[in-house]
């Protein structure tokens, strides 16, 4: 399937979803919550915010690189990550596309260890996102039923992750155990030290963190008050689904997983109203960067959508 093709078909899966949960809202309330919602305080901390998630993660793709043997300095990586950004706007693997080929075309990385080593990012991602969502839900399993569940499944997902890469490692080195070992998606994997896997997890806690804080003072100005320790554990939940690349820029699924997650904290037009302008003010901000960096910047298109494909 062409990337045309499939950009229409998650456009069409985010209408979708947002139409579904436009229908289960009064909508007067829904534009009362704009009216009575603090955007004066909102907006200098969602530039801030954007302005942090940019600054945080540039620096921890620039410690991935480096910690794998490719130095790459923070300006350079601001470079090559503020172009993506605009590109992930677009289409999420059209984005990992553009990074893995800047790596490729200037870093001389081959694509398949570019890809390998965004797999392992990811990978941490994802251990994170499960560790982070357990502990917090662990620390309110007593509060309810979704805590006591997202402890028990985000839980049982760390165990998996660990367990998973703890038997990658041990693999035999030949034969048919051998060969998908050396899978060149996998293979940066045996290179991964103890000590590169803990300062990446470490590196992508402080970015959950970013969002955490955010979302604790952005759903205040939306009359959302949901204490922090619950956040711990529903933001990488949000951050998850909001991730999958399966809608563009997330619309949809974010909305979806706030307004379920969230619900006991405020009504439903307020945390979709929130949910929505969560969307748009990330997608008006984070374009201006991706813009100023893409005129820095010379990129194939033709390349990156094969790249990306």
């Amino acid at each position: 399937m062409s990337i045309k093709n499939k950009l229409i078909l998650q456009w069409i899966f985010a209408l979708l979803i947002l139409a579904l949960l436009f229908w289960r809202i009064d909508l007067h309330r829904f534009a009362e919550a704009f009216q009575y919602s603090e955007m004066h305080l909102y907006v200098p901390l969602a530039l801030a915010f954007v302005t942090a998630c940019f600054l945080v993660e540039s620096q921890n793709l620039m410690a991935l690189l480096n910690l794998f043997g490719h130095p790459v300095s923070f300006k350079e990586m601001r470079l090559i990550r503020g172009t993506t950004y605009l590109l992930m706007v677009i289409n999420y693997n059209i984005g990992m596309g553009g990074l893995i080929w800047y790596l490729k075309k200037h870093k001389d990385i081959p694509v398949f260890r570019g890809s390998s080593m965004l797999f392992f990012y990811y990978f941490v991602d994802s251990v994170g996102i499960a560790f982070f969502a357990s502990l917090g839900a662990i620390l309110m399993n007593s509060k309810g039923v979704l805590f006591y569940n997202i402890s028990i499944i985000a839980g049982i997902a760390c165990f998996i992750y660990i367990a998973l890469f703890l038997v990658y490692r041990f693999l035999p080195e030949k034969g048919l155990w051998g060969k998908i070992k050396n899978l060149e998606l996998v293979r940066v994997f045996n290179e991964v030290t103890v000590d590169i896997f803990f300062k990446i997890f470490f590196l992508r806690g402080c970015y959950f963190g970013v969002f955490i804080v955010f979302f604790y003072f952005g759903l205040q100005t939306f009359n959302i008050h949901i204490p922090l320790i619950p956040l711990i554990s529903l933001v990488p939940v949000v951050f998850f689904f909001a991730n999958l690349p399966v809608t563009p820029f997330g619309i949809g699924t974010a909305q979806a997983a706030m307004c379920f997650l969230f619900q006991d904290y405020g009504t439903a037009e307020n945390i979709l109203a929130f949910s929505v302008i969560y969307s748009t003010i990330l997608l008006v901000l984070r374009a201006p960067i991706g813009l100023l960096y893409l005129q820095k910047n010379t990129f194939n298109y033709k390349e990156i959508t094969q790249t990306g494909s």
